[in-house]
């Protein structure tokens, strides 16, 4: 019978809403969106080229969770913009500290046939794991990132890396 009510219990504990819980939100006015803390606090900046740069990051115990999201305001061609994914996401490389990294895989994009994805992996100097996924359709490229992957299931950090998804065309 105690474990009966203690298996009861932990069952409802579980079950309790999380205060961050992550939700489906549109990212600014570039019809995108993605999973975002409903209350974080996020960021928007226009370049000097005029594109518009959203930024997000949260943290979930010891993982940290972030997107840039770059609304482009001059288009490129699906294959330029996969070339320039690949080079922003190098650059971001040394704005995060990152020591090592595998380097940018492309990967299915199941949320749109118009589009590319590509996926890497990161040790930053405290060496903390990161993993990063990078959308683009030649109008948006956007960067999705967990660091201190380690710390949590790999279906929880998926599950957000996954989330991306452009816009009706």
């Amino acid at each position: 019978m105690e474990n009966l009510f203690l298996f009861l219990a932990t069952s409802l504990v579980f079950r309790l809403p999380s205060s961050k819980k992550l939700k489906n939100h549109f990212i600014g006015n570039t019809g995108c969106s993605a999973l975002l803390l409903p209350h974080a606090r996020g960021f928007m900046h226009t370049t000097g080229d005029g594109d518009r740069l959203y930024l997000q990051e949260f943290e979930e115990g010891k993982m940290s969770f972030g997107i840039i999201c770059i609304h482009l305001q001059d288009g490129y061609t699906l294959q330029e913009a996969r070339a320039v994914l690949g080079n922003y996401i190098d650059k971001l490389r040394d704005s995060f500290g990152i020591r090592h990294c595998v380097g940018a895989q492309a990967t299915e994009d199941w949320n749109s046939v118009c589009s590319h994805s590509l996926v890497d992996y990161w040790q930053d100097g405290q060496r903390c794991d990161w993993k990063v996924k990078g959308y683009t359709n030649g109008r948006v490229l956007s960067v999705l990132y967990v660091k201190n992957i380690a710390q949590g299931a790999a279906t929880r950090h998926d599950h957000f890396l996954d989330s991306f998804h452009f816009g009706a065309a």
